[in-house]
């Protein structure tokens, strides 16, 4: 996995908007769109981050956002 420009509470608050995604929309683009229209209302300056990025950088937060919902107790949606 390749390390994403961001730091730990980045991560989490990215994470955190990504509350409504279910497993299917953890493919890279899709994710990317979720986000950055998530993030445009909460925290502009993540959404502008997390537009960005290159797609490896999408792909591996994908792959922290899958792991995250993989690992949650409760389904996110």
């Amino acid at each position: 996995m390749t390390q994403l420009p961001i730091t730990l509470p980045d991560l989490v608050e990215i994470i955190h908007a990504c509350g409504p995604v279910c497993a299917e929309d953890c493919q890279a683009e899709r994710l990317q769109s979720i986000l950055i229209a998530q993030l445009t209302m909460s925290e502009p300056r993540l959404a502008t981050r997390v537009r960005r990025s290159d797609q490896e950088q999408v792909e591996t937060l994908s792959n922290y956002v899958l792991a995250g919902l993989e690992l949650a107790a409760i389904p996110a949606a």
